[in-house]
């Protein structure tokens, strides 16, 4: 401040401008990997909130346990500012073995190895491998056959610019059907997405799909089967159509919405998407088809630490003759729990939608055990209806529609999503065999 002989006070005022922004602590991590996430530029006036925004990008790409910044005088411009931003790298690969049950693959065993930094881009490169024994909880459906699935990936978050992102993976898996009963499906291939983040609107992101996958069905039990379709008169001819498979060529657009608070374990938000799959059977073009498939979440906090979410599905084939093997099935840890993988019923086209309130285990908090934030007690409502009539249907009496509920447990992975430990009894239709209820295992939160 200064003032003037006439009284005139001058007051001065230093913004804060940016004189450089530096980087510090990377190792393996390129600067300019670092520098793509700062959206903050030297010569503009210092904004803390988009300093938070550039850290918390930064910690997004999970590359890094520390980020923070430092901010001093600059010794080239004494009104300016250096801005200073200070990583500490955390280990990037690592292995993982493991074992458990799940409702796909029976008692199984695992191992992957993943780099999250891979050449210090921070791309993503993964192996997985898993071997289950196939046994899916006594399923008579369902071929008791070894379940082999090994999957390569790539992921290049800044795929041309910071607006879109690649998905590369290439599979393979060999395991006894859920889809098509007491048959064995193989199927490999591979696939490439692209995510683009839409300018106008940050929580939205359309994605595209090109992939080649080969689907073999191959029959399990003869005898088995010929006294099933014999039974419920059945023409034996129609299992040649259930066995159908193919070289399908995909192209699949879609769109996702998100504005959840928290991808770990959300509370409030909504997660939506809409995807077209146009699959074209390059062996035999009569079994190509093109369906349409949405989903929307809703989230709901409830008190401190609760939420409810409540979501819908849909979606139906548009044209072609979609063989079953590439079908809709409801029944299973994603869909309708209570009922085993398809225990609903194979079709064409399904609704379904769902109600889950997700609590604090109670007392557990005293425990103090971090990892325990991301722990629920989950009761929830399931309903769904899959439309039209298969051979599988009628041979195993699968009710079509049904209305199921119960408790489970959820442990939010990140990276992963939710690892669920669900109990459902079914409401309705619940067949003779089903009335009890099943246990229902599931990583992940699939909206697809």
């Amino acid at each position: 401040m200064n003032d003037d002989p006439d009284g005139t006070i001058n007051v001065h005022i230093s913004e804060g401008k940016i004189d450089r922004i530096k980087i510090q602590g990377n190792e393996k991590t390129k600067d300019y990997v670092i520098a793509r996430n700062i959206l903050t530029e030297a010569g503009g006036v210092y904004n803390e909130n988009q300093i938070k925004e550039d850290l918390v990008r930064l910690y997004a790409t999970q590359a890094f346990k520390d980020v923070r910044r430092d901010i001093e005088v600059s010794d080239r411009h004494p009104d300016m500012y250096d801005v200073t931003i200070c990583v500490e790298e955390q280990r990037s690969a690592s292995l993982s073995v493991g074992a458990g049950l799940d409702s796909a693959t029976g008692l199984f065993g695992s191992a992957g190895i993943v780099d999250n930094n891979f050449r210090g881009l921070n791309q993503r490169v993964g192996l997985n491998l898993l071997a289950g024994s196939g046994l899916i909880l006594n399923d008579s459906s369902v071929l008791n056959h070894m379940n082999l699935q090994a999957e390569l990936s790539f992921f290049e978050p800044y795929f041309i610019n910071a607006d879109n992102s690649f998905m590369g993976k290439i599979f393979f898996r060999d395991f006894g059907s859920y889809q098509i009963p007491l048959a064995i499906e193989r199927r490999f291939g591979a696939e490439a997405t692209v995510s683009h983040k839409v300018k106008n609107n940050k929580n939205l992101r359309s994605t595209f799909s090109l992939g080649l996958e080969h689907v073999k069905v191959e029959e399990g039990d003869d005898w088995q089967i010929a006294n099933l379709y014999n039974a419920y008169g059945v023409p034996i001819s129609e299992r040649a159509k259930q066995l159908e498979g193919g070289l399908f060529l995909s192209l699949s657009p879609g769109l996702t919405y998100d504005t959840r608070d928290n991808l770990v374990n959300p509370r409030a938000g909504v997660y939506a998407n809409v995807r077209f799959d146009e699959s074209v059977c390059v062996d035999k073009f009569e079994n190509s088809f093109g369906k349409l498939t949405g989903s929307i979440k809703k989230y709901v906090a409830v008190g401190k630490k609760s939420s409810l979410s409540l979501t819908a599905r849909a979606g139906g084939n548009l044209w072609g003759n979609m063989p079953e093997v590439m079908a809709y099935h409801l029944g299973g840890p994603y869909s309708i729990r209570g009922f085993k993988m398809s225990g609903v019923g194979t079709g064409n086209a399904f609704v379904m939608g769902s109600a889950e309130l997700a609590v604090p285990i109670p007392f557990m908090d005293k425990l103090k055990f971090s990892f325990m934030d991301n722990v629920r007690l989950t009761m929830f409502v399931d309903a769904g209806k899959i439309f039209g009539e298969s051979p599988t249907n009628i041979v195993y009496e699968r009710p079509m529609e049904a209305v199921s509920a119960g408790l489970g447990l959820k442990l939010f992975i990140p990276g992963m999503g939710p690892l669920s430990i669900d109990y459902g009894i079914p409401l309705t239709n619940p067949g003779d065999k089903n009335s009890k209820g099943y246990f229902t295992f599931g990583i992940g939160d699939m909206m697809y």
